[in-house]
């Protein structure tokens, strides 16, 4: 038969080392406690050994923890898991040293609770690095207990022993027409086995006056190891026919040197010219007109903007249209347009202004005759005596521009100064000066520029 009994065991004898004073008798509640109970039947006597564990605190936590390669003056960091194994609510507190940083550092965690624990690791040196990092752990401010981890990381330069030389970089962007835009890419590339972090600005001391041409979208960034980053370089340049050249400079930590990638440009503009430089009307009829028509050829991959410097309404000469745009690789037709009042031979230089580019000149010659007067007719020779130029000059001299006056001989209005007339032979001149008031000095200074032709 079997006998149901309870037994219950008092703190009596215990095992190991357990103080006998009693002003420890809170350390003896943790101990591990024995004891037996002998029974007695009609076959005999038997021993029953009793064995019971008080509750204690228990921690668990890896062995070790390798953190990730780490650039110097960078950072990387692991997690793991601290355990409570025991039925009672445990403190801990870490001790760690540099370069290693445990976080949270101290905790209280719950029967059976676990945490995240956190390690960072900052190297300064470019080395291996290899510590213990202790925890102790029971009541609060009464730590009776602790374990260790391992910690292991290891620090090293960002460029590594693949060193790229960027000091001969360069990002060409060739022509580029003016008030355009065109934007290439930057690969920036990370080689080793760490994260890098970088800038990328223009290099100092060297910024352009009017500001720069370029743009780039990207100033600071980290690359993982092994990455890559598209950096978009925009060139926007503003002066026609400038070569721009700029540096931009890439800094990281742990460099040798900077890298430096040099940006080079042109601006291009348009270029026009016309067809002719003369348009000769020949003799036209009084009370009537004549009309040519000459082209403006633009040989440039950017669009021409023109405006003619001409007084439609007030001018016995007139161009239309008067202004517009000619395309790229193109030409347009434009038609000159003589309207004499009266019977003179006329002459007038015209400007045509091109946006981004020097002007262009054309000589308008006409003359008006009726039945019984005709004047004398200009011949190319001669315009180049009433520019200022001589009969052999191929280029025409902005000096003047020519307008209708009244008489019988072919006028030009001088932009500052007086009227000029051209008779019948070539080479003689008289001085008109209207209604405006003269001194002696200008006659004698009208009078040796004019000997000189």
């Amino acid at each position: 038969n079997v006998v149901e009994n309870k037994h219950c065991i008092t703190p009596g004898r215990c095992s190991g080392n357990c103080p006998s004073n009693a002003a420890v008798s809170d350390w003896m509640w943790q101990c591990e406690y024995e004891d037996s109970i002998e029974f007695q039947s009609t076959e005999g006597k038997f021993p029953v050994n009793l064995r019971a564990i008080t509750p204690s605190h228990s921690l668990k936590a890896p062995e070790s923890v390798l953190l990730p390669l780490c650039a110097v003056q960078h950072s990387s960091q692991a997690q793991f898991l601290l355990k409570n194994l025991s039925k009672l609510q445990t403190s801990f507190l870490w001790d760690c040293a540099a370069p290693f940083r445990i976080s949270p550092a101290r905790g209280l965690l719950k029967p059976e609770q676990a945490c995240s624990i956190t390690v960072v690791f900052e190297p300064q040196e470019a080395l291996v690095f290899q510590q213990q990092a202790h925890c102790k752990f029971g009541e609060e401010e009464a730590w009776t207990d602790s374990c260790s981890v391992l910690l292991q990381g290891g620090g090293m330069n960002e460029k590594g022993t693949e060193e790229t030389d960027h000091r001969g970089a360069v990002l060409q962007f060739g022509p580029v027409a003016v008030g355009h835009s065109l934007c290439k890419s930057l690969e920036i590339f990370n080689p080793s086995l760490v994260s890098v972090s970088f800038s990328l600005s223009r290099l100092p001391g060297v910024a352009p006056v009017l500001g720069s041409e370029f743009s780039c979208d990207v100033t600071e960034g980290v690359l993982a190891p092994g990455a890559s980053l598209q950096a978009s370089v925009t060139y926007s340049p503003a002066e026609v026919d400038a070569v721009s050249v700029e540096y931009l400079s890439l800094t990281y930590r742990g460099a040798l040197s900077n890298a430096q990638i040099k940006l080079t440009g042109r601006c291009t503009g348009p270029d026009v010219s016309l067809s002719s430089s003369v348009v000769d009307f020949g003799s036209v009829g009084e009370q009537q007109s004549a009309a040519q028509t000459l082209q403006l050829l633009n040989s440039s991959s950017v669009a021409a903007v023109y405006q003619w410097e001409l007084n439609n309404a007030n001018s016995v000469f007139s161009i239309h249209p008067a202004g517009g745009t000619v395309p790229p690789q193109s030409r347009i037709k434009v038609t000159a347009v003589y309207r004499p009042r009266s019977v003179l031979a006329h002459c007038r230089r015209v400007v045509c202004l091109i946006l981004h580019r020097e002007p262009l000149f054309l000589d308008l010659v006409g003359s008006c005759h009726s039945e019984l007067q005709k004047p004398a007719t200009l011949e190319p020779g001669y315009l180049k005596l009433l520019h200022g130029g001589h009969p052999g000059d191929t280029q025409p001299h902005p000096s003047a521009k020519v307008e209708q006056l009244e008489g019988h001989a072919p006028m030009l209005e001088a932009s500052d100064g007086p009227t000029r007339s051209v008779g019948r032979c070539p080479h003689s001149f008289y001085i008109s000066f209207g209604l405006a008031k003269v001194t002696p000095v200008m006659i004698l200074c009208y009078f040796f520029q004019l000997t000189d032709l």
